[in-house]
Parts: C-alpha cells; structure tokens; sequence
C-alpha cells in the first residue's frame, strides 16, 4: 500500500497526493480548514503545511490536526514566514507599513514556532531560517537591486537574511 502526502493550505502549489485549502479559487481536491480535516486518523506518512499556521487563529489546533491524520513516525513539513527578514523592516522604515502582511494573524520566531510543535506532540528534527529558491529570484524586480540583495545577505546573519523558517517534525509514537 503506498503511502499518502497531504498539502494543508495547497494554494496552487499543490505538494502533496491529496491537496486541502480552504479556498475553492485554488481548485484543490478537497475543500476544507486545515483546523478540521475530513480524514479519519492515521491516514498519512507525511503533510506539507506552507506558509500556512500564520493565517490560522489558533495554530495549535490546526497542528493537533496534523498530528492526528499522519501516521505514527510521519512527517510534518511546515514552513512560516520570517518576521525578522531585512527587507521587511526596511519596508516598514520607509513606507510606515507594517513588516507583518495583513492577512498573516500571527508571527512566529524559530523558537516560538519550535515551542508550538513540540505541545501539539511532535518531535521536532530540524528547524531554520531558510530562503525558497523562487524567492531569491523574484523578490527584486532590477538586477542591480537583486545583486544588493545577494550581497547583503551574504554578510547578515541568517535570522535577517532568510525569507521562512522551515520545521521538519515527527509524529511520536508511544
């Protein structure tokens, strides 16, 4: 029997076997919130939640979600934007808009988002600052203004240069 992928909060990026968004725009093969899953327990060995938990009002219970439709030892991949990301406070500096996009509901750190997956029952195995390589290459719209970027990123440390914070987990088993 082959093991299952879920997509919590596919967008049109669609990772997994089976794909879930809430939204019908995005045409995933299930509509549905990600806090209440129309899978019965234990069905998949890995979910791929992307930029997702920011959006959610209550993150844990959309990761106590998570945790009981994956398999024992399954994987959780969750990515979440970097609230500390350089470019994010510049824009506040000079456009007095706020670094947090108006639709994200929560930020996290590395240690906030590490703390949340561990009380939802994971064990975490990795978790860092990280950039998409689709980010690199889109963010600057000018090639002199894209190398800056490449440059400046080079000399800050992580917590300011990388775009997400990326979490592999693991479902424990007792």
């Amino acid at each position: 029997m082959a093991v299952l992928s879920l997509d919590v909060g596919c967008g049109r990026l669609r990772l997994g076997d089976v794909n879930v968004d809430i939204l019908r725009s995005v045409e995933p093969d299930v509509v549905a919130d990600g806090c209440h899953l129309p899978f019965k327990d234990c069905v998949f060995g890995k979910v791929f939640c992307s930029e997702v938990i920011e959006h959610v009002e209550n993150p844990l219970l959309l990761l106590r979600e998570i945790y009981r439709v994956l398999m024992p030892n399954g994987t959780l991949v969750l990515s979440t934007p970097n609230p500390y990301l350089w470019i994010r406070f510049l824009k506040e500096v000079f456009t007095g808009k706020p670094r947090v996009e108006p639709a994200h509901i929560l930020a996290f750190t590395k240690s906030e988002l590490k703390s949340i997956i561990e009380r939802a029952g994971f064990k975490v195995a990795y978790i860092e600052y990280r950039n998409s390589p689709w980010y690199l290459e889109h963010r600057t719209p000018r090639k002199l203004a894209q190398k800056f970027a490449f440059a400046l990123e080079k000399l800050l440390p992580n917590v300011l240069s990388a775009q997400s914070i990326l979490a592999i987990a693991v479902k424990k088993t007792i």
